[in-house]
């Protein structure tokens, strides 16, 4: 039996804020959020001494290499206070705060779509840290999302202008 990936990767006609904006009540895989990009500014870290809503970040969360890692309530509740994503973001969400570092080659910002096979660092870091979905903006949102059952064949599903769905090679059997 060959094992394929859990992973679905494309792209959708919206943003990172739009996504967190919908956000009522989220879900135990998503308690985690790992914010690794701002406006186009892959080191966040930096970024949260020069901004005194971003020092929260520091405040509020924990450095994770250039990122910063929070819990999606306390995201959920700087950005409704204050927006900050903008575009041109990436985030990463998860069910537990230890996380490595995200691979510095790794990078699912736009302005391009997300190509459609995933690296084997994108893979191997989103498997080996229990990632369930990462978020890149930019013009549309590309996505890597952890799928399984009926949620993967529901994405399959989806096509339009709003959804284009890159990677279908990975289908569960």
């Amino acid at each position: 039996m060959q094992r394929t990936s859990p992973y679905t990767v494309g792209w959708m006609d919206t943003s990172i804020h739009d996504f967190l904006s919908q956000i009522e009540e989220p879900t135990s895989d998503m308690a985690y959020a790992l914010v690794t990009c701002l406006d186009s500014s892959s080191d966040v870290a930096s970024l949260s001494e020069n901004s005194p809503l971003l020092k929260e970040f520091k405040n509020q969360g924990k450095f994770v290499g250039k990122g910063v890692l929070l819990t999606i309530r306390r995201l959920l509740a700087l950005e409704r206070r204050q927006r900050i994503f903008f575009g041109f973001d990436e985030v990463w969400f998860f069910s537990q705060a230890l996380v490595c570092p995200k691979p510095e080659n790794v990078m699912i910002t736009g302005p391009g779509k997300i190509p459609s096979e995933m690296t084997p660092d994108l893979t191997e870091w989103m498997r080996s840290n229990g990632a369930s979905l990462g978020l890149g903006d930019g013009v549309g949102m590309n996505f890597c999302a952890r799928l399984h059952g009926v949620a993967r064949r529901l994405v399959e599903s989806l096509s339009g202008p709003k959804f284009n769905l890159l990677n279908a090679s990975a289908k569960s059997h």
